[in-house]
């Protein structure tokens, strides 16, 4: 509440409870760069479709497309604060990174 301005607040009619009116955020967010991803997602698959990126590249609803964007944007670079590791920031070595982390020896030794 604290970093909403207060002449966003409108007191209910009948009690201490406020109502937030939150109509003047969509001049600050742009929605349409949040996609939707499903806790239900599919697992790994013999083989997987080939799909065309969109402007705003997305993995799918249920990461259906995951395998094609990390394919398609496997050498973008990655933020250097959201890299591990002494490897490549790119985006191939860093996911690989990051699985390591999370699942120990997700990484292959060398």
């Amino acid at each position: 509440m604290d970093l909403i301005p207060v002449n966003h607040f409108n007191k209910v009619h009948n009690n201490s409870h406020r109502e937030i009116d939150f109509s003047f955020l969509n001049s600050f967010l742009n929605f349409s760069r949040i996609h939707y991803i499903s806790a239900d997602r599919l697992g790994p698959q013999d083989s997987y479709f080939k799909y065309t990126l969109t402007s705003f590249p997305n993995v799918g609803a249920k990461g259906e497309q995951t395998v094609n964007l990390l394919y398609k944007k496997k050498d973008d670079l990655v933020h250097e604060k959201l890299c591990l590791g002494q490897d490549a920031k790119t985006l191939a070595t860093q996911t690989e990174e990051w699985l390591n982390q999370i699942f120990d020896g997700a990484k292959a030794p060398i």
